[in-house]
C-alpha cells in the first residue's frame, strides 16, 4: 500500500454568513478518509476542520467566521500517510445582515392582521424571525 493520490478540483462556495460548501474529485481509491483543513488567508498555520469518510466528496464547514477571508484545502490520508493537499481554494464570508421588509400597500381590502414586515437576522445556530404586525406590535417569531 501506498499513501493516496491528492485529491482535485477542490471548489469552496459561500452559502451563509458562517457556512462554506466544499466540493472535491476523489483521485485514489485506497484512501481511509479525507481530511479538510482551513486557515485564515492571512494566516500561516492549517488547522482541521473535519475528517470524512472514504470516497465523501463534499462538506459544508459551519464554523466559519462571518467577514472572514479563509484558505480550504483537502488532504486524502491511509495508514501509509497523507497525500500532498488539494489545490487551495479562498472565500470570504459575509456580514451578516438584517432584512426588513416594507409593509404592503393598504387598501380597504387589506385585513387588520394582515402581516406587514418580517425582520430576520442571523444568529450563529440559525435563523431568528420577528413578525410584526401593520401597527409595528409583535405577532410572533419563529427560529
Amino acid at each position: 500500500m501506498a499513501v493516496p493520490s491528492a485529491p482535485t478540483n477542490l471548489v469552496a462556495a459561500v452559502t451563509a454568513p458562517a457556512y462554506v460548501s466544499l466540493t472535491w474529485t476523489d483521485s485514489s481509491s485506497d484512501e481511509d478518509g479525507f481530511r479538510v483543513e482551513r486557515k485564515e488567508t492571512s494566516g500561516s498555520t492549517w488547522g482541521s476542520v473535519a475528517e470524512v469518510l472514504a470516497d465523501a466528496t463534499s462538506y459544508i464547514d459551519n464554523t466559519a467566521t462571518p467577514d472572514v477571508s479563509f484558505d480550504y484545502q483537502v488532504i486524502a490520508f491511509n495508514g501509509d500517510g497523507d497525500s500532498t493537499a488539494s489545490n487551495t481554494e479562498t472565500v470570504t464570508t459575509p456580514i451578516p445582515s438584517i432584512i426588513s421588509l416594507s409593509p404592503p400597500p393598504t387598501s380597504s381590502t387589506t385585513p387588520r392582521n394582515t402581516l406587514a414586515s418580517t425582520e430576520i437576522s442571523y444568529l450563529s445556530s440559525g435563523i431568528y424571525g420577528q413578525e410584526r404586525n401593520p401597527d409595528g406590535s409583535l405577532s410572533g417569531s419563529k427560529f
